[in-house]
């Protein structure tokens, strides 16, 4: 069959035993008067098979009768270290005792959907299993048993009806056994609607799981929306993009592009929230499914007494639903071009703070290139000077010549010309216009090469400019 090999994936994580708290919840009403309670306990390995194995039924000390159409466990994690050899004998323990091995292995292998497993009859029982699944957050997989009457006229009546004695006592719909794996940030909300007094309609129908799993899922919605619109009316408050004259928010602190970030991890988030919508949307749409046809293929106005009773409160409950999903989804678009806006506004901001500091920086480059002119003026100069005294140098140092010479005579002291005096000139002033004329020429030479580039430049400019032009 193609849902078993389906079930043999695992998309959850290898490790099926993270959860290490699991709580029983049992929902009491009475026949006569219709009061309801809920018991909670903790489940060990010590008082597990106590507790899976409790009469359907029991009286109190005023001899009022109590049936028990709801029976749930919450798998949550609460932090703390138990041996996992005592996990796994929880966690099988409970899925064998309610034969939902099958529904845990088929709820591990998709992502987000709702089925309705193949029914099975068992004994004097019609189960029938239903999964839920929206990964990573929450899994319910839940069975319903619609007891069987026992035929009239066989002779094994009288046996069966001792054994039916308990179930006979509960309504025609039967009764519900669940297990819901939840995250532990959602645990206190789950277990806040599973103590909710709803009434015994509600709770005796075999979609209450499914229901509560949709008021989980839409409170998540709910929250996930609030958190946004907090944040986006700080980012509004500091980029000043709204019309909103009472907006009273204090700006939202760090730079703009951690913002803008941040608001793009929010757009991120309203995707998965219309993900979750359109999950809600197939299990409304499933719940209605599973309202319109009984389990033998009948309408529902072939469907007598409290069974009618229960799908209608149902239905109407679900449609209830599906109208607030639909303002829902109207409040996620409006939040989701909320977010838009501030983000094109942030991008925006940024490129203009970017364009402003570009302005900056070239203006610091255009001054440093202003000093750098200055300096390779400065050093024109110098190498002017070093081209008119250092050929002479070379010339003296190279012929160590001495230019002139000192007589004394008559206590005095003269100073004349030798004849290599006029041998420097000859040799010196040519040499120095020579190289006077050789850097001119490299002088001329770097100037034509620094207009042609100019030249280039100009021409792509005007070039783009006319292209933008046409």
């Amino acid at each position: 069959m193609s849902y078993d090999c389906l079930s043999s994936q695992n998309l959850w994580g290898e490790d099926k035993f993270k959860w290490t708290r699991f709580i029983g919840l049992e929902i009491w009403y009475t026949t006569s008067s219709g009061h309801r309670k809920i018991e909670e306990q903790l489940l060990q390995e010590n008082n597990l098979d106590v507790w899976l194995n409790g009469a359907l039924n029991k009286k109190d000390y005023d001899g009022n009768q109590w049936t028990r159409p709801c029976q749930m466990v919450i798998a949550s994690d609460d932090g703390k270290r138990i041996p996992r050899s005592s996990l796994e004998k929880c966690l099988w323990a409970l899925l064998s005792h309610s034969q939902l091995q099958f529904a845990f292995d088929f709820a591990m292998s998709y992502p987000a959907g709702i089925s309705a497993l193949p029914f099975r009859v068992v004994g004097d029982n019609e189960i029938h299993t239903y999964t839920l699944a929206n990964h990573p957050k929450l899994a319910f997989l839940w069975k319903h048993v619609i007891p069987r009457s026992p035929k009239c006229g066989d002779t094994t009546c009288k046996n069966e009806e001792a054994d039916m004695t308990e179930l006979r006592l509960l309504k025609p719909d039967g009764y519900t056994f669940g297990i819901v794996f939840v995250d532990s940030q959602e645990y206190e909300n789950l277990s806040k609607l599973l103590h909710h007094q709803w009434s015994t309609n509600l709770v005796s129908h075999p979609m209450f799981p499914a229901f509560i799993s949709s008021l989980h899922l839409n409170f998540r919605i709910n929250r996930i929306h609030q958190h946004i619109k907090t944040e986006t009316r700080r980012v509004e408050a500091r980029t000043g993009h709204h019309c909103f004259n009472s907006l009273q928010q204090f700006p939202a602190p760090g730079d703009l592009r951690e913002l803008l970030a941040t608001m793009s991890g929010f757009a991120t988030k309203i995707a998965g929230t219309t993900r979750k919508m359109e999950f809600l949307r197939e299990v409304y749409r499933f719940i209605h499914t599973q309202i319109d046809s009984n389990y033998d293929g009948h309408k529902l106005d072939l469907i007598e007494g409290e069974e009618r009773r229960n799908c209608m409160d149902m239905g109407e409950q679900v449609r209830l639903m599906e109208h607030r999903l639909a303002m829902q989804r109207l409040e996620n678009h409006y939040i989701l071009s909320r977010v838009e806006v501030q983000m094109n506004a942030m991008f925006h901001l940024t490129a203009q703070q970017d364009s402003v500091n570009g302005i900056h920086i070239a203006n610091a480059t255009q001054a440093t290139a202003v000093v750098s002119l200055q300096e390779s003026s400065f050093m024109k100069i110098l190498t002017l000077m070093a081209v008119t005294f250092l050929p002479g140098n070379f010339v003296a140092a190279l012929f160590s010549t001495s230019l002139f010479g000192s007589e004394t005579a008559a206590n005095m002291i003269t100073i004349a010309n030798k004849p290599l005096f006029a041998l420097f000139w000859i040799i010196t002033i040519p040499l120095t216009l020579f190289i006077y004329i050789v850097v001119v020429c490299v002088f001329i030479q770097n100037r034509n090469t620094l207009k042609k580039i100019r030249h280039a430049q100009d021409q792509l400019t005007n070039g783009s400019q006319e292209r933008r032009t046409s």
